[in-house]
């Protein structure tokens, strides 16, 4: 009998040390511009939401675009800078004051994200660079 009780309360210690093991490696794979902009929100709003997560991480790997175009004078595509930083979760977050393609972080915007219909562009001022957010509803 006391085999049988040492049994189980290994295999029930092994799973809960498996299960924390998983939970510790999801929170090592948020992509780090999700942690940029929700800071210490990031757990309540985002991890515990597994489909705004997906949602999010469907945006910046998928829906979001930075492309090369070259300036037109005439244009009519919007400046990232005429858009204010989404600082509502971290208010440290600020704007780049140099645009790298490397590590920006689109999210940091309040640009249009989830539109249904219609492909949006923002210029990066002063550069060759558009950003271009596909809509929920097209693939490319």
């Amino acid at each position: 009998m006391r085999r049988i009780s040492l049994l189980i309360l290994l295999g029930l210690l092994s799973f809960r040390a498996m299960s924390q093991e998983g939970e510790m490696n999801d929170k090592k794979e948020v992509d780090p511009r999700l942690v940029e902009v929700f800071g210490d929100q990031l757990e309540k709003l985002v991890l515990n939401d597994k489909d705004r997560l997906n949602g999010l991480n469907l945006l910046l790997e998928k829906r979001v675009k930075i492309i090369i175009e070259p300036y037109a004078t005439f244009e009519k595509y919007p400046k990232l800078s005429e858009f204010s930083v989404n600082n509502s979760y971290n208010k440290d977050l600020k704007r780049d004051e140099v645009f790298d393609i490397n590590t920006f972080n689109v999210l940091k915007y309040n640009l249009s994200f989830f539109s249904n219909r219609e492909i949006k562009y923002y210029r990066v001022d002063n550069t060759d660079y558009l950003i271009k957010i596909l809509s929920q509803n097209l693939k490319e």
